[in-house]
């Protein structure tokens, strides 16, 4: 969505088409603390931004965890690229960082397991529904396993 903006201190002339931002997602509060202080990179198998302060991260083994930042990362939602800046394959709440398109770094907080396990259908919550087909996912045991020798 985008719209028309006229402003005579730039120039005036034909209205400029400006992109309208995203309206943040609002993901629970008072979520219980993930009990691991790192994940690992590879572990992640896609991730949703969801404010300035949050993105969403689909673990492969199922899991959703909500990894909140210290505070409001300008532009974070509007992009909503980022990257992480982890050490050894892994981020770090209170550590490591994510660097936005733009080239902020925002500080990790923590992680948060979000109680997506047993929903299914339209009353799954949003931030529960990842951003990929469930048909594409392989069982859990089918990623750490390696193929069988004939």
């Amino acid at each position: 969505m985008a719209i028309a903006v006229a402003c005579p201190l730039l120039g005036g002339g034909a209205p400029k088409t400006v992109p309208v931002p995203p309206a943040a997602t609002p993901v629970p509060q008072n979520l219980e603390p993930l009990q691991e202080h790192c994940l690992a990179i590879a572990d992640i198998r896609a991730s949703r931004v969801v404010s300035d302060e949050a993105v969403i991260l689909f673990l492969k083994d199922g899991r959703v965890v909500v990894m909140r930042l210290k505070r409001a990362c300008p532009q974070l939602l509007f992009h909503r690229r980022f990257r992480f800046a982890g050490e050894m394959g892994q981020i770090c709440a209170e550590l490591d960082r994510i660097v936005t398109r733009a080239g902020l770094r925002c500080s990790i907080a923590g992680f948060s397991l979000l109680p997506c396990e047993g929903m299914a259908g339209p009353a799954k919550p949003s931030w529960c529904r990842p951003p990929f087909s469930t048909a594409d996912s392989q069982p859990p045991s089918s990623l750490s396993s390696p193929p069988e020798s004939p």
